[in-house]
């Protein structure tokens, strides 16, 4: 007789000050990521995504409640999305249904660690000149810039996670590839066009940057791409 008030007092425990109840756990899901519309590429406008998520093994459709998007990218793991809006939102998109904003004013071309813990993006704020390369931890969210004053993009990350390639402007005003630690230890060093100087139109030894990520790889310590001479690729040293 005695079990019946135990119990009421027992979960009665969620209703006092400082009782919580336990987090609702992320389902795990699969994501489908599809072209909504797809403006010409001359009008240097990004395409917009549509993404659908389904919880893995019932098949239910959960429901993403996001603005429209220019870039989606699904983390390991099934419960996180990694998203920029079409305004430049950098955002991480859970299953459990909550949303984190990361940045802002953040073009639509992120590059994902290999741990995939960390990311880079490229922020062009509309109160300031160009555009600086940051990095942020997706789990606390903390960023750090890695270059400024210039006009960052296309970021990839070396197969260890350790440093990033990415296109800049160098000093005499040439789109060129640097390369710079993750942890911003030192400042960014140019790889390409060092010296060269624009005169009317490209001068000898021009290499030109890469205009995609695709164009862009990393073998080892050694940076492809595609426009960089004979063999394609340029060593990034230490």
């Amino acid at each position: 007789m005695m079990s019946r008030p135990f119990a009421v007092a027992v979960l009665s425990l969620a209703l006092l000050p400082g009782c919580q109840a336990p987090p609702r756990p992320r389902p795990l899901a699969s994501f489908s990521i599809t072209v909504e519309t797809s403006p010409p590429p001359s009008t240097g406008i990004p395409a917009l995504l549509r993404v659908s998520a389904r919880v893995v093994g019932s098949g239910r459709l959960l429901s993403v409640d996001l603005p429209p998007l220019a870039g989606a990218w699904p983390l390991p793991g099934g419960r996180a999305l990694l998203f920029v809006s079409a305004d430049g939102e950098l955002g991480l998109w859970e299953t459990d249904g909550s949303r984190r904003e990361l940045a802002r004013d953040v073009l639509p071309q992120i590059a994902l660690a290999p741990d995939r813990r960390r990311a880079a993006y490229c922020r062009y704020p509309a109160a300031v000149a160009g555009g600086s390369l940051w990095r942020v931890e997706l789990e606390r969210g903390a960023a750090r810039r890695l270059s400024s004053g210039g006009s960052a993009s296309l970021p990839t990350f070396s197969p260890d996670g350790s440093r990033l390639a990415f296109v800049d402007t160098s000093p005499e005003g040439l789109a060129s590839l640097f390369v710079v630690g993750a942890d911003g230890a030192r400042p960014p060093r140019q790889l390409t066009n060092i010296g060269l100087r624009a005169a009317g139109g490209p001068p000898p030894g021009f290499v030109a940057p890469p205009v995609s990520a695709a164009d862009l790889a990393w073998v080892g310590d050694r940076i492809c791409v595609r426009s960089a001479g004979p063999t394609g690729c340029i060593e990034a040293g230490r």
